[in-house]
């Protein structure tokens, strides 16, 4: 499929399959459709460099579904480099980081406005670790 240009459609919707037809025939893309998530994370996933994907879902839920299979799917290549970087800053005279684990770290505000403390209790997810040995 060299050169191939998909619009892949993450829907299981029968209205958005008519539009997203007509969408891939005005802009000469091949549809392909996928209702689940994560399936359609593992076609953009597998792509090679020749074939070119623009995606869409439905809804907020299922785009969020699908940025997660991705980056799940990816994470060697999305975060090593990120692991080796922040490796060579603590390098310190010939000792260096054997171990690497990169977290994502947030808390839920609250809205403006609304008494108590600024923020809630920081969240932490552990979502990439690279063993450098």
């Amino acid at each position: 499929m060299a050169g191939a240009k998909i619009l892949l459609l993450i829907s299981g919707r029968p209205d958005d399959q008519a539009f997203g037809q007509a969408v891939g025939e005005t802009a000469g893309l091949t549809l392909k459709l996928e209702s689940d998530p994560v399936k359609a994370g593992k076609v953009i996933a597998e792509a090679t460099d020749e074939l070119v994907i623009f995606a869409d879902a439905s809804d907020e839920d299922q785009y969020r579904k699908l940025e997660n299979a991705i980056q799940d799917a990816n994470r060697d290549v999305l975060w090593a480099p990120a692991a080796r970087f922040a490796a060579a800053e603590l390098d310190d005279d010939g000792r260096s980081p054997v171990k690497v684990t990169l977290v994502r770290r947030w808390q839920d505000l609250r809205p403006p406005g609304t008494p108590g403390p600024d923020a809630r209790p920081w969240k932490s997810y552990a979502f990439y670790e690279a063993d450098l040995r």
